[in-house]
C-alpha cells in the first residue's frame, strides 16, 4: 500500500492505545519521490524528494515541534539510510528509515494536526515521499 496521508482514524485509534503520559517512539519508514513533486505550492522547491525531506521538512518540523512547551522535548534519534532489507516484502523498499522519540502521544498530535505544521512541514513531507509508514513503538516491560 503506497501512502504519504496521515489517516485520523488511526491517529485517534493510536491515542486510544498509548497511555497518556507514556512516552514513546514514532518509527517513519520513507521513500523518497525521484523529483520533489510541489504542484500547486508556490515557492516552495527542492530538487529531489530526498531534499525536499532533509532540507524541508525536518528543519519545518523541528521549528514546530520546538514551538511549544508540550512539544518542546520531541527528540530525533536517529535518521539513517537503508542499506539492504533482510527480511520483507522485496517490492517493499524504504531508502531511509527515522526514529523520534515523543514524551507522550499528545505532543505528536499537537505537531501533526497543528496550523504550524500543515502550513509549513506537510508540504514538504508531500512532495518529498512516494510511500510513508509511521509506526508508533512504547517500550515493552522485560520479563
Amino acid at each position: 500500500m503506497i501512502t504519504t496521508e496521515l489517516d485520523p482514524k488511526n491517529i485517534s485509534e493510536a491515542a486510544e492505545k498509548i497511555p497518556a503520559d507514556t512516552p514513546f517512539l514514532m518509527l517513519n519508514l520513507l521513500r523518497y519521490r525521484e523529483t520533489a513533486n510541489y504542484s500547486g505550492q508556490n515557492g516552495l522547491q527542492f530538487k529531489t524528494g530526498r531534499e525536499a525531506y532533509l532540507q524541508g521538512y525536518l528543519p519545518a518540523f523541528g521549528a514546530v515541534a520546538s514551538g511549544s512547551e508540550v512539544t518542546k522535548s520531541i527528540k530525533p534519534i536517529l535518521i539513517g539510510s537503508v542499506i539492504q532489507t533482510i527480511v520483507g516484502p522485496v517490492d517493499e523498499k524504504w531508502d531511509d528509515v527515522a526514529l523520534v522519540q515523543y514524551p507522550n502521544f499528545a505532543a505528536f498530535r499537537a505537531v501533526a494536526e497543528s496550523e504550524e505544521y500543515q502550513r509549513d512541514a506537510e508540504p514538504h513531507r508531500l512532495a518529498a515521499l512516494e510511500n510513508l509508514r509511521l509506526i508508533a513503538i512504547i517500550q515493552r516491560d522485560r520479563p
